[in-house]
């Protein structure tokens, strides 16, 4: 697996031997927190502030950033949207990069939904 970029920082997946992470490897690791419903992947290992996180090379990340870098590619200098307004949720589908703006916009018209 090639590395992962994340706000201009290059990461190669480590495992806990400090061994680079092979895709299939990572993909595990991912998908053992997962949990999928007809909808959303819940995200069920560990959480930060209502968002799901995970550990890459000692370096903590939110698990809807890996999971849009994993399946759609690189995020820029964007953010990750929900588009489903679910903090838990890391399918590919109801994630999409947008700038700050853009997601600020989106949670003020569905925060109360």
């Amino acid at each position: 697996m090639s590395n992962i970029t994340m706000n201009g920082v290059e990461y190669q997946p480590l495992n806990k031997s400090n061994d680079i992470l092979s895709y299939k490897d990572l993909m595990q690791r991912f998908n053992q927190r997962v949990s999928k419903t007809k909808e959303c992947w819940l995200w069920t290992g560990s959480k930060t502030n209502e968002y799901g996180r995970i550990e890459i090379q000692k370096k903590r990340m939110l698990a809807h950033r890996l999971s849009y870098l994993i399946h759609k590619g690189s995020i820029g200098k964007n953010i990750v949207n929900h588009i489903c307004c679910n903090k838990l949720c890391v399918n590919p589908d109801h994630l999409e990069a947008v700038s700050q703006k853009r997601n600020k916009i989106h949670y003020e018209n569905n925060r109360y939904k």
